[in-house]
């Protein structure tokens, strides 16, 4: 599940509707995660939140690739997912 993913690398997701969960990239750098359910008429879905001094830390295209690398952990796809067979 979303929370048991955001566990596993380390965030503290809230109790309630949405979900949010804070991870910190680097000391300087928090992503914020908010996963909604969805209902009859929307999809599930999850927000990636960035710090404000995002852009003073990382160019846009690095900022990108961060939050991609954040979500394909929390699906258990990158050899940064811990537990995860192939990871070195």
């Amino acid at each position: 599940t979303f929370v048991d993913a955001a566990r596993r690398l380390g965030g503290a997701p809230t109790e309630g509707e949405p979900v949010r969960c804070i991870l910190r990239f680097f000391p300087l750098l928090e992503f914020q995660l908010v996963r909604y359910e969805g209902d009859e008429d929307f999809p599930p879905a999850c927000n990636v939140l960035l710090s404000d001094n995002v852009l003073s830390l990382f160019s846009v295209e690095d900022a990108t690739v961060a939050a991609e690398t954040l979500v394909g952990a929390m699906a258990g796809k990158t050899p940064a997912a811990p537990g995860r067979k192939d990871a070195q």
